[in-house]
């Protein structure tokens, strides 16, 4: 199984939901941090792949700054980067510029709430 069963608007559509859900049922929250692939299969039944981590964390900060894979002086593709090469489709790209639009929506949910106030 592989990400290239999903496409860019299940991708978007799932995600969105388990965002939204995520800021009014907290024991969905709880899921979400715990056990993310558990909280996304409730909205999909398409699998997410063993070797495909996906983490949820909590908004904490003012801003999140996720560092790119440590490449080493070795060289080495990681098992990831083998992946796409021999995929040759992109999807961790495809899948960025999904979560990309994923969070431009939770950012106008936030907004939204916050001019409910």
């Amino acid at each position: 199984m592989s990400l290239g069963e999903w496409n860019q608007v299940e991708i978007k559509s799932v995600l969105t939901n388990v965002i939204e859900r995520s800021t009014f049922d907290a024991d969905f929250r709880k899921l979400c941090l715990e056990n993310p692939k558990e909280a996304i299969r409730q909205y999909s039944d398409k699998e997410i792949p063993d070797n495909f981590e996906i983490k949820m964390v909590e908004n904490e900060a003012t801003i999140t700054i996720v560092l790119p894979d440590f490449k080493g002086t070795d060289g080495e593709l990681s098992d990831l980067e083998l992946d796409q090469v021999a995929g040759g489709k992109g999807q961790v790209k495809e899948i960025f510029n999904v979560i990309w639009e994923v969070m431009q929506v939770s950012f106008d949910l936030m907004k939204y709430t916050i001019k409910q106030f």
